[in-house]
């Protein structure tokens, strides 16, 4: 298997599927591993009558965004992280 698919329930009501987060070690060599689990996600989705599946990632994760957004997913919430830095003016 190429990883585990875990996920929680948001809402009762809505019946959204959600994966907080997909990670693999920096120094792996695997390419694809979203696919598969993405696959995965949608099976359980549809055989449990999910409405929807959300996933997380970071906005600064662009081979990830590039990969659910061609996985067919779209935007739907958005954060944003401000930061300062001591000292900088």
């Amino acid at each position: 298997a190429v990883g585990t698919l875990k996920y929680e329930v948001l809402s009762k009501t809505k019946k959204l599927l959600h994966i907080p987060l997909l990670a693999k070690h920096p120094k792996s060599s695997l390419s694809g591993l979203a696919g598969p689990l993405i696959a995965q996600a949608r099976k359980v989705a549809e055989e449990k009558d999910f409405q929807a599946v959300l996933i997380s990632t970071q906005s600064s994760n662009i081979s990830a965004l590039r990969a659910y957004i061609d996985a067919g997913f779209k935007p739907y919430q958005a954060e944003l992280t401000l930061r300062i830095i001591a000292n900088e003016r």
